[in-house]
């Protein structure tokens, strides 16, 4: 037999205000409960504690006096209803109706939107997934501390997988030698950013390292610059040696075609996916790769967003700065929920160009703030040859490795054949 919820809510309030040392125990929010009134109570009490003030019956009418119906609060205060004893089952029943609800509210949205949605977008469908990812979580246990002993175990386990696999990339193939030694690869749950003024190679770094981890892993591009077939043209370019302005304004001779036949079958035969969608928000990218996610079961998973600066926004923030900020706290948060690995690229301001020294530091991201913050590695590309043509590094790009919160920082240098789009990796592991 099922109780009524507010009985439990009344129960569970009566028994905090008198005990409220068991706040510990009661792992809820005052979003969780069905009358508003006693949701009220329940935030107060844990308003006070947590300010270390003393919860008494006194403090709880001096502050919801005028604010919760009287009667109501004369017995949810006089201790009558408290069962201490029972806290955990009466928590249980309180959390049990909130899934509930929060599961028929998801079911009625989604009936709601079948039914009058002009345009079911994806963005709809990313939050109606995340609410009933929210909803499958609590029924499936609590997040919160786990006791190290626990950890420890898994610890070993991990440990042990790591030994049976010494020599292979715990991470994504980056397609760079002296980055999959730094980095370990793209590494899951981890936020890389790749920044660079323009012109410095972004998009070819990260469609060349796509493809080489496209072999044995599943790659996304989402691209909201620039057009799929101009991203294939720079595919193909890298792979066949044939000049990208050719293949562009056509100019293809007879003897190429078999270097473009033979790149395009190579390419189609990747695990890689494109996206140019121009729209894109971060809500449509969790969209997009937790469905490719179960359709590729058992393989490691990247995400490359070119760029991070262009993505839209779902809620519109006080100022850009803080809608980039939100921006990679989400793709961050991402990483996280998919266990993937997420490479966004992103502009550099142009206070770089100023300077003698124009090579790109933390602070000379546009919008840095809570980029730096929320990044596990940052990167930055820098080609001398751009700014000073008689350089004696020519065809050199510096990849410049300036924060890496799980390994060493550095410069390696590779080489780039501008015309074909193509990075030549010429770095030494060491």
């Amino acid at each position: 037999m099922r109780v009524d919820p507010t009985q439990a809510e009344a129960t569970l309030c009566a028994t905090l205000i008198q005990r409220p040392d068991l706040l510990d125990e009661v792992n809820l929010s005052h979003e969780d409960f069905l009358d508003p009134d006693l949701g009220l109570i329940f935030r107060t009490v844990q308003w006070l504690a947590e300010r270390g003030k003393p919860v008494t019956s006194f403090a709880i009418v001096e502050k919801l006096a005028k604010r919760v119906d009287t009667d109501k609060l004369a017995d949810i205060t006089s201790g009558i209803l408290a069962k201490p004893w029972a806290i955990q089952d009466t928590t249980r029943i309180v959390k049990d109706a909130s899934t509930r609800r929060r599961l028929v509210q998801t079911a009625h949205r989604m009936i709601e939107m079948a039914e009058t949605a002009e345009r079911i977008d994806d963005d709809a469908l990313s939050e109606i997934e995340k609410s009933f990812a929210e909803v499958s979580s609590s029924v499936e246990g609590e997040t919160g501390p786990v006791h190290v002993s626990q950890i420890a175990d898994e610890y070993m386990t991990m440990l042990e997988e790591r030994v049976k696999n010494k020599g292979q990339l715990p991470g994504v193939d980056t397609g760079f030698k002296q980055l999959n030694v730094w980095l370990h690869g793209w590494r899951p749950g981890d936020l890389f950013v790749v920044g660079a003024r323009p012109s410095m190679g972004k998009t070819a770094f990260a469609l060349q390292s796509a493809a080489a981890g496209a072999r044995d892993s599943c790659v996304v591009v989402f691209s909201i610059e620039m057009l799929r077939y101009t991203l294939m043209d720079r595919m193909v370019s890298a792979e066949s040696m044939i000049p990208m302005f050719n293949l562009m304004n056509g100019n293809i001779q007879d003897d190429n075609w078999y270097g473009i036949t033979s790149a395009v079958s190579e390419i189609g035969q990747r695990n890689l996916f494109i996206d140019d969608n121009p729209y894109a928000t971060v809500p449509y990218i969790r969209a997009k790769l937790r469905r490719i996610a179960r359709q590729n079961q058992g393989m490691k998973l990247v995400a490359f967003v070119d760029y991070l600066q262009i993505v839209k926004v779902s809620k519109k923030g006080r100022s850009r700065v803080e809608e980039i900020g939100l921006i990679s706290t989400e793709l961050k948060a991402l990483a996280k929920e998919l266990q993937c690995s997420i490479v966004a690229l992103a502009q550099v301001n142009r206070e770089v160009e100023k300077r003698a020294d124009k090579r790109p530091t933390l602070s000379d991201l546009r919008d840095s703030g809570q980029i730096e913050q929320d990044a596990d590695v940052i990167m930055f590309l820098y080609r001398d040859e751009y700014y000073n043509p008689e350089t004696p590094t020519k065809g050199v790009v510096e990849i410049i490795v300036a924060k890496n919160r799980n390994g060493p920082q550095g410069t390696a240098k590779v080489g780039f054949a501008k015309e074909f789009q193509r990075f030549i990796d010429v770095s030494e592991e060491g």
